[in-house]
């Protein structure tokens, strides 16, 4: 995930996360190892959702971007843009 990232940790931990705020440290300060074990320890640091294929990366809830996941024929069949928020409202 961090090599399909443009942004490195920015984009894929939330720092208003309570165990980023206890962490007490700039997130860049860790080792890799340590980032690792920090996720794997607090899971919910990580922004949700995260939606990933071969070649395309989402972060967070962006309706526009996750509908691109969808295969264009049942795109125009479904309004995806309010059952795609009540999903990630009741799976996280």
């Amino acid at each position: 995930m961090l090599e399909r990232s443009p942004n490195g940790t920015k984009d894929i931990i939330s720092t208003r996360s309570k165990a980023f705020k206890e962490l007490g440290k700039d997130i860049d300060e860790l080792k890799f190892n340590e980032l690792v074990s920090f996720i794997q320890e607090n899971p919910t640091v990580l922004k949700r959702p995260i939606i990933m294929d071969t070649s395309r990366f989402v972060v967070g809830f962006d309706n526009d971007e996750i509908t691109t996941f969808v295969p264009s024929e049942s795109r125009n069949s479904y309004d995806y843009s309010y059952n795609l928020q009540d999903t990630a409202r009741s799976t996280f």
